[in-house]
């Protein structure tokens, strides 16, 4: 699960923190593109390939919705992620970014450096901006990112009974007898907003090797074609703010497996992620975590014509888990299996 690597070693944890930063802010920057202006007070976000385009608005909606309005856990992130890119820098050593494998050393990183510190202050200013802005009822104004102005979870619950989540995922995504459907209550909205768009696009076919992420089910694109953005962040508000339910197959944690100490990057120590993009998988069924991880092992190995196939491939986890036999995949599975998800 490694997204930066330094230019003469292995890559770093630090390091991959940052990339995988870094790929999550640039699919942020097209869910939650808006044609908004720009408040005239701050000034404008740098421009980086890697971060898109970045209005005012879309970050002040992004964290309206992820973060309840608090500034506070945002400007953090990136005060640690500038933190981190400026040792790299420091150390004479550099990163690679994305899927083109894009190196940057020397003098474009220090660029790299200076926007990102561009960016924290542009993020403090906007936080001492919106903060400090009435709306007509006196109180803070909140926004949100869904399209009719608001993420509503009690409409995500009835979507997800329209559209027969109940029936895989179980009441309230807990449960559920199909073994290929995840435990979905808890689980980071970020995440299911992400899986849900994957699942909305079609295979890219053709002889190419996989892009950056693809993720393709025939069953589940039926059932979420038709979801349009405000339906998707009302799923995923309503899923993640249900209760989890541990596993029942194993009723005490398990040793971590060897096989399992590098997931803990980016799933955490005890199963619960580090990453808002990234799924808890404490207490997740063994049967899909299973299935999940050969499929990242089935396609780093076989990679070439999609076709009509169902797919799950992503740059880091395929990578990861390419030379794990059977055994110890499920060793990993049986293992975070077995936690608490609470």
């Amino acid at each position: 699960m490694d997204y930066i690597s330094t230019s003469s070693t292995r890559l770093s944890t630090n390091c991959f923190h940052v990339a995988f930063t870094l790929r999550f802010i640039a699919i942020l920057a097209i869910l939650l593109s808006t044609t908004g202006l720009a408040r005239a007070e701050c000034p404008d976000f740098p421009q980086s390939q890697w971060w898109k385009t970045l209005s005012h608005d879309a970050v002040n909606k992004y964290v309206q919705a992820k973060h309840g309005g608090d500034w506070t856990k945002y400007i953090d992130k990136w005060e640690r992620q500038y933190q981190t890119v400026k040792n790299i820098y420091d150390k004479g050593s550099a990163i690679v970014i994305g899927k083109d494998r894009i190196k940057v050393a020397g003098e474009n990183l220090r660029i790299y450096v200076d926007k990102i510190k561009l960016r924290v202050e542009v993020i403090h200013c906007l936080s001492k901006e919106v903060n400090s802005a009435p709306s007509e009822t006196g109180s803070t104004q909140m926004v949100s990112i869904s399209g009719d102005g608001s993420i509503d979870p009690v409409a995500g619950k009835e979507k997800a009974r329209a559209a027969g989540c109940f029936e895989c995922h179980g009441e309230y995504g807990r449960g559920g007898d199909n073994p290929a459907a995840p435990h979905l209550a808890g689980q980071n909205d970020i995440y299911i907003v992400k899986q849900l768009k994957e699942l909305q696009k079609l295979p890219s076919g053709g002889t190419n090797t996989y892009g950056t992420i693809e993720r393709h089910n025939k069953v589940m694109r039926e059932k979420v074609i038709s979801l349009n953005d405000s339906d998707i962040w009302n799923l995923a508000s309503f899923f993640s703010k249900q209760p989890c339910r541990s596993s029942t197959e194993a009723n005490y944690a398990l040793d971590m497996p060897e096989a399992a100490k590098s997931c803990m990057k980016c799933h955490g120590n005890n199963g619960v992620s580090v990453f808002p993009e990234v799924p808890n998988i404490a207490g997740q069924k063994e049967s899909y975590l299973t299935a999940q991880i050969k499929a990242f092992r089935k396609a780093a190995r076989e990679t070439g014509d999609t076709g009509d196939k169902d797919i799950r491939y992503h740059y880091i986890m395929s990578m990861k888990v390419k030379d794990l036999n059977i055994r110890e995949i499920r060793n990993v599975s049986k293992y975070y299996a077995s936690l608490r998800c609470e």
